[in-house]
């Protein structure tokens, strides 16, 4: 189960330049495809669902926390609402230290 997140975090770290000047978007988004969509109708759940069972906004907070990126520009995830708090405290204390 580890393997999925390796992969997120491989791709979120890779995904952010080690200049600054550039635009750049980080997506931290719930993957799915057809074969996980039919599932979900099957068993009765959602993409949403899915995304705050997974706690995947609150791991991205904790990465963010632990300095695992170099710059953070425009940062995408799904259902804000889940984890939302934490992912703002992490931005907020990135901000923070970047500046230092």
């Amino acid at each position: 189960m580890e393997i999925p997140w390796n992969n997120l975090e491989s791709y979120l770290t890779a995904s952010s330049p080690s200049s600054q000047g550039n635009l750049w978007i980080n997506q931290a988004h719930w993957q799915y495809d057809t074969d996980s969509i039919v599932a979900g109708m099957i068993l009765g759940s959602s993409i949403i669902q899915d995304n705050s069972k997974s706690d995947v906004n609150r791991r991205v907070a904790r990465m963010i926390a632990n300095g695992r990126f170099k710059q953070i520009n425009f940062l995408e995830v799904d259902n804000i609402c889940d984890g939302g708090a934490e992912l703002q405290q992490a931005l907020e204390h990135f901000q923070i230290v970047s500046k230092a």
